[in-house]
């Protein structure tokens, strides 16, 4: 019969801890990124235990079936006898089953594809009943052992992690080829929306239409989506690429929909675009998934993901991604990424950053060099090769009229730091500061001799003269009372808004008391 040769690079060293896992009566968790071949650790399991009883549970029939396809390419007609009591469910088909069913099941050993899926609220109590009615073993795999609810299912089923592949590991180790990385800027609609606002708060009629008149234009540009569609030419290698793009929600989606025929027309104007989205119907997003699979000649696919393919899926024929989604979180960017990078893949990946995700990846490709240094320090020149470092390509592409944009909103939001009373105190409040005059001295007001108070102006300050010379500012600057409406709209006793920024500024001012 066909054996299965393991990945020395990693997934051997993983067997062989899931391996020593069972012998010692424990369960196993093997961690590794989308498209490492996790599945191979779980193959290796049933291969060196024919004779028990094994379930294998993944989280859809795609998966299954891909697993299935490998058996077949590993033993060929053999599989059958080979592996005469291997079983395979969906989590979903598990907690479906009828009791008598289920009580039928006398697994020896369970592997849990994707073992965070054992964690949810409707497959959870089946999953993890059948552990514990059989007293089976456990072999999970698993690319996100937390889930986003915070559970660690990995720690509630088998104890722990007991191998772990981080995606940087994996791309310095050389197991998951380094991307093309595109860089660049495109504006959409929230952009636009945001500046309007701030546009839209200008009190001065005069200010605001010449602001109005500026960013028309970039509105203008938005529509014929100006220089990306070059952009996207120059760096697509082929006309029937698979692309997944990210995209924030549906209505973003719908945006990005309609930009397609202006960016990819010029490279292919023959095209299928594939909605897939945590709000279709699990049986909807199945079929877009088998289609985007499929390779379609002549034709480009497109497919437009929203909180999707975030596990599961790899695709060894994927071109790359278009990271049109902006995001703070590190993880999901990392996330994101690993979806277009495989070990079986057939070229390159590429990766077009259009939202200036640029320094995630700049941290990525730090990381991944200090983890070849320290392997190559260790002696594991087998494992590491720096070589792996000359790889990466990054090409900043930057649209003129971007800057351009981002520029006219400099300038609003300078125009802008006058149009509130406490932003403009703290303004003058911070260029005394500097100008070296301890606020915490100055008097808010005086009185006179015939019992008028007054608020303190800078000429009342030591070295006023001085002060004036060097800041710019005048003799009537009312610091005194910029001071006081700046305490009060602290201490919430005012009508003045106040942002958490600048409560944070008058304390450090020390003017918040």
């Amino acid at each position: 019969m066909g054996e299965l040769e393991l990945d020395k690079r990693w997934q051997t060293e993983a067997y062989e801890k899931a391996k020593s896992d069972f012998q010692k009566g424990n369960h196993s968790c093997i961690v590794a990124p989308t498209g490492c071949g996790k599945t191979p650790i779980g193959l290796k399991t049933i291969e060196e235990n024919l004779d028990k009883e094994i379930i294998w549970v993944a989280p859809n029939p795609a998966a299954i079936g891909e697993t299935r396809k490998l058996i077949k390419q590993i033993y060929g007609e053999e599989a059958k006898r080979i592996f005469p009591r291997l079983k395979f469910f969906t989590y979903n088909a598990l907690s479906k089953m009828a009791e008598v069913d289920f009580n039928r099941l006398t697994p020896e050993i369970i592997v849990y594809d994707e073992i965070h899926r054992a964690g949810a609220l409707t497959w959870g109590v089946r999953a993890k009943g059948l552990v514990e009615k059989t007293k089976a073993k456990v072999l999970g795999l698993t690319a996100t052992p937390v889930r986003t609810d915070g559970r660690n299912i990995a720690e509630e089923i088998c104890g722990g992690i007991a191998y772990e592949l981080k995606l940087t590991e994996a791309v310095a180790r050389g197991i998951i080829p380094v991307p093309i990385y595109i860089s660049t800027n495109y504006l959409f609609k929230e952009d636009m929306e945001r500046v309007e606002n701030k546009i839209s708060a200008i009190e001065d009629e005069t200010e605001r239409k010449k602001y109005e008149e500026q960013v028309e234009k970039f509105k203008r540009n938005l529509h014929v989506a100006e220089g990306m569609q070059e952009i996207f030419k120059k760096h697509m290698g082929e006309k029937d690429g698979k692309w997944i793009v990210f995209c924030k929600d549906i209505n973003h989606m719908d945006e990005v929909e309609k930009l397609c025929g202006d960016w990819f027309d010029a490279i292919n104007p023959n095209k299928d675009i594939i909605k897939i989205s945590s709000g279709n119907e699990r049986e909807e997003n199945a079929q877009a998934i088998k289609f985007l699979r499929e390779r379609t000649k002549e034709k480009m696919k497109l497919a437009l993901c929203v909180n999707m393919l975030n596990e599961s899926f790899h695709d060894e024929e994927l071109s790359g991604l278009i990271m049109a989604r902006p995001t703070k979180s590190e993880i999901l960017y990392r996330q994101q990424l690993g979806r277009g990078l495989n070990r079986d893949a057939k070229q390159i990946p590429v990766v077009f950053d259009l939202v200036n995700n640029i320094k995630y990846f700049q941290k990525f490709r730090r990381e991944i060099r200090e983890i070849i240094q320290r392997g190559i320090a260790e002696g594991k020149r087998d494992l590491y090769n720096k070589e792996i470092l000359e790889q990466f390509e990054i090409y900043s592409e930057q649209i003129n009229f971007i800057s351009e944009f981002e520029d006219i909103e400099k300038n609003l939001d300078e125009y802008l730091k006058g149009e509130t009373t406490v932003a403009k105190a703290l303004r003058i409040c911070g260029i005394l500061y500097e100008a070296g005059v301890d606020l915490t001295k100055v008097q808010m007001s005086y009185v006179l001799k015939g019992g008028e108070r007054r608020y303190t102006t800078l000429k009342d300050i030591k070295g006023a003269n001085e002060i004036i010379a060097r800041t710019g500012l005048t003799e009537d600057t009312p610091v005194g009372e910029m001071m006081k409406k700046v305490r009060a709209a602290y201490n919430g006793t005012n009508v003045f808004l106040i942002t958490e920024e600048e409560k944070e500024l008058a304390k450090s001012l020390r003017i918040n008391s």
